[in-house]
């Protein structure tokens, strides 16, 4: 790569002082009278001396705005405003000499007033300066001065100035090279959105220039840089995409997942399980893309996920997290893992296989909830007795509208164990919740009314409840959790 720095559109921005304006050549007629207006204004508060002012109205003269074209106009006010000690105006003055715009060209001269604005704290002004000795404008190239004015103008916040030093570091130009030094240059450019360093990242990452080689991190860096506006990194990218959506390719997936796109993680994870195109077997590399493309919502991988967390690939076997993320993916359209979702929710019903029964609690299966309870209860099916987890799932299955588990919670709550104390309060709560089940019948109401008042007595005898704010809790609880009655339709025939 060629040594002699390339001038970046930031040194563009930087010689017209600083600043850049987006308008058309001429002034609208209907905006001539508010530009001209906003001209006089401006022009008493920079004849009455407001240095700040007197820089704006330069500006406005430098690029025709409001007011005809003028850089002897622009040069002049600049001039003003510098000799009060202006940086931004030190700075444009400078400019002006550089380009020999208002004022004979004199890079010298040039030279001195970029130092003086850097002197007074103006942060472009010492990135110029690193331009004007990197480019031997006026001066012997010195790339070694034109360093330490970057280093200079980087530490005031210049982001073209991290990317040039970032430039000289991988280059060793006036200085040893230093890879480390370089990447931290370019990341604190291409994290403020400097298009240029997040491009030269994915260079050297995708091709391993003093890295080590990672395509899903160059894939991130030209995101960046294509989600900033570059065509060039965003056609760059979708042709990888698009490869990777056609067919497995280990390059075009890393990249298009580094970028973000669900499929190639998807793609990737499937990869790493069958060993495909080279890649040895690895389960936890599986999980790390599925996990990827999951987070992003997708279906196939949230499914691919659940296989790994059912089978215990790679990662501790966890049945309900399982069921969760492959119920989540059935639910959004995978028939194929629905089916297989009822297989085992039909084994867990009929024959109350606790694995099968966790498997099926993760998709939402309330009445394989209430059957963990149960287990957990009577330990059973390979669990150990625990009335702590009885009412635990209980209460999953009750929240979500179970009939059965609301009243055996209420029950269990009511009537306490050894190992956990009577809660009267709550058990009073999912008796009146389970009341308002639709299916619920009589002889099973006036069993629920007769629990309540036999709770309700024990509450009143002990003296520790305010019944009233019990009654306002009932509310509470049957308006969060009870069957709430479906809006009646309209009859056909009344009104017609």
């Amino acid at each position: 790569m060629p040594k002699r720095l390339i001038v970046y559109v930031a040194f563009i921005l930087a010689v017209t002082g600083g600043f850049f304006y987006v308008f058309a050549p001429e002034v609208l007629p209907w905006r001539t009278e508010v530009a001209l207006s906003a001209h006089e204004r401006l022009l008493q508060r920079a004849e009455s001396g407001d240095a700040k002012a007197q820089h704006r109205l330069g500006i406005m003269y430098q690029n025709g705005r409001g007011v005809p074209q003028s850089y002897e106009e622009a040069a002049k006010w600049y001039r003003k405003a510098a000799e009060q000690g202006l940086p931004d105006a030190v700075n444009s003055l400078a400019s002006r000499y550089l380009k020999g715009e208002g004022v004979p060209k004199d890079q010298q001269k040039a030279l001195a007033l970029y130092k003086k604005a850097s002197e007074l704290g103006d942060m472009d002004a010492p990135f110029n300066i690193g331009i004007i000795y990197a480019q031997g404008f006026g001066v012997e190239t010195d790339n070694e001065e034109a360093l330490r004015w970057y280093k200079l103008a980087s530490k005031r916040g210049h982001v073209a100035a991290n990317h040039n030093a970032g430039i000289f570091y991988r280059d060793g130009t006036g200085v040893p090279q230093d890879i480390e030094k370089a990447l931290q240059f370019f990341r604190q450019a291409a994290e403020k959105n400097f298009v240029s360093s997040q491009r030269q990242l994915g260079h050297m990452y995708i091709n391993g220039d003093g890295v080590e080689k990672d395509l899903i991190e160059a894939g991130r860096w030209y995101q960046m840089a294509a989600d900033n506006g570059s065509e060039k990194d965003r056609d760059y990218l979708q042709s990888h995409k698009e490869y990777c959506a056609a067919r497995f390719d280990l390059t075009s997936c890393l990249l298009a997942a580094g970028a973000g796109l669900p499929i190639a993680m998807h793609r990737l994870g499937v990869a790493f399980i069958d060993g495909q195109s080279g890649l040895e077997q690895d389960y936890e590399q599986a999980i790390k893309y599925f996990r990827l493309g999951a987070e992003l919502g997708d279906l196939y991988s949230q499914d691919g996920l659940g296989y790994m967390y059912q089978h215990g690939l790679g990662i501790e076997q966890d049945m309900f997290e399982a069921g969760r993320l492959r119920g989540l993916a059935a639910k959004k359209g995978l028939e194929e893992t629905g089916e297989h979702i009822k297989e085992i929710t039909q084994l867990c019903h009929k024959h109350f296989h606790v694995s099968s029964c966790i498997f099926a609690a993760g998709t939402g299966d309330t009445e394989a909830m209430r059957i963990i309870a149960l287990a957990y209860h009577h330990g059973k099916g390979g669990l150990e007795k625990d009335d702590q987890k009885t009412v635990e799932w209980l209460e999953k299955a009750a929240k979500q509208g179970l009939f059965a588990a609301q009243l055996q919670l209420a029950t269990i709550l009511f009537v306490g164990t050894k190992a956990l104390p009577k809660d009267r309060e709550n058990a009073y709560f999912w008796f009146s919740v389970a009341e308002t089940s639709p299916d619920i019948t009589e002889e099973q109401r006036a069993a629920i009314q007769g629990s309540k008042q036999a709770v309700l007595r024990e509450l009143e005898t002990s003296g520790s409840v305010d019944i009233a704010r019990l009654k306002e809790q009932e509310s509470e609880y049957i308006i969060q959790y009870g069957h709430q009655p479906s809006i009646q339709p309209r009859p056909k025939d009344e009104g017609e």
